[in-house]
């Protein structure tokens, strides 16, 4: 007998919650992944679903810093929303899987992919900018991700110091960010185009992955890519939690299937600079789209660990 449909609610915005999805107690398989890699999930967990039989996935796509603090405190609370639950799987950067494989929550982790940076403006690039000097410049408009919580932040920082030193950095941290000049993100792979969509930013250092899903999602922005960006480069790595429960639904032969001692191919995602092997291409080529634009205008001058005192309750990890 089928289930019946769920209630459906809907009060835009209010009923949004794009990066939790599916059912979180009758999934087959639950899956953390850092929120850069939103855009394939859908069609792969599809995928997944329909080659191995083990039913439907719920999957979140939310900075890796937070999926990492909820994997230790065991639950997530979103606003009034609170989910206490174990996952199966956990992606985000080898080094913050390490951490967790030290905390014994985690086994191996496995890289599957690379990604580096690229700089989002609005459409015709209006504010002429050529470098990442351009981005001290005053009155010039910032979203920078949170390096305490996305990994990107770090990688973007290292950028930053690369292209103008400790001047630049300072100044783009400091001057800038006291005058409302550069904000952080919560979660850079929504708000930053959508903020840039809105008028409220001037350009955001984001994936590059992003950067041309967006372009290809047709949204008012325009991808740019600098070479101070394009030489940061992170890697997305996933490992399987320990004590996980054990899986709620299987294939008819009880195991995933598998080929040649790798997991079944899977279709690959149609999406402009991502390939997928077994999982994801081991490697995503960081090298100019036909979506991405030359800079134009006027030349420029020039994870944290969280952790509960002894006897204590952990507390869930919180996204705003």
């Amino acid at each position: 007998m089928c289930a019946p449909e769920p209630a459906q609610f809907s009060a835009e915005p209010f009923d949004a919650s794009l990066d939790l999805c599916g059912d979180v107690l009758g999934a087959g398989l639950r899956a953390l992944f850092a929120g850069n890699q939103f855009m394939v999930l859908p069609e792969l967990f599809a995928a997944f679903s329909a080659a191995t039989g083990s039913g439907p996935v719920f999957y979140e796509t939310l900075p890796p810093g937070i999926i990492a603090r909820q994997l230790r405190a065991g639950a997530l609370r979103v606003g009034a929303l609170e989910l206490r639950f174990t996952p199966d799987l956990i992606a985000a950067s080898p080094a913050a899987l390490a951490a967790l494989k030290d905390e014994g929550l985690v086994g191996d982790a496995t890289v599957y992919a690379g990604n580096c940076l690229a700089l989002l403006v609005a459409p015709g690039n209006p504010e002429g900018i050529g470098s990442l000097e351009d981005l001290g410049r005053a009155g010039l408009r910032l979203a920078l991700p949170d390096p305490e919580t996305e990994g990107i932040g770090r990688l973007a920082l290292a950028a930053l110091e690369d292209e103008g030193g400790t001047a630049l950095l300072e100044r783009i941290q400091g001057a800038k960010r006291d005058a409302g000049e550069t904000v952080l993100t919560g979660i850079h792979h929504r708000q930053s185009p959508a903020w840039l969509a809105q008028g409220r930013i001037d350009a955001a250092i984001v994936w590059q992955t992003e950067a041309v899903h967006s372009v290809h999602d047709r949204l008012p922005v325009q991808a740019l890519e600098l070479e101070a960006l394009t030489r940061q480069r992170g890697q997305n790595a996933a490992a399987v939690v320990h004590h996980a429960p054990p899986p709620r639904r299987r294939s008819r032969t009880g195991r995933i299937p598998r080929r040649g001692g790798r997991p079944a191919d899977l279709p690959q995602p149609r999406v402009p600079g991502l390939r997928a092997g077994p999982l994801f291409e081991r490697s995503i080529p960081c090298r100019r789209s036909s979506h991405s634009t030359r800079p134009t205008g006027r030349p420029s001058s020039q994870q944290p660990t969280s952790s509960s005192p002894p006897g204590s309750c952990p507390t869930p990890a919180t996204e705003t």
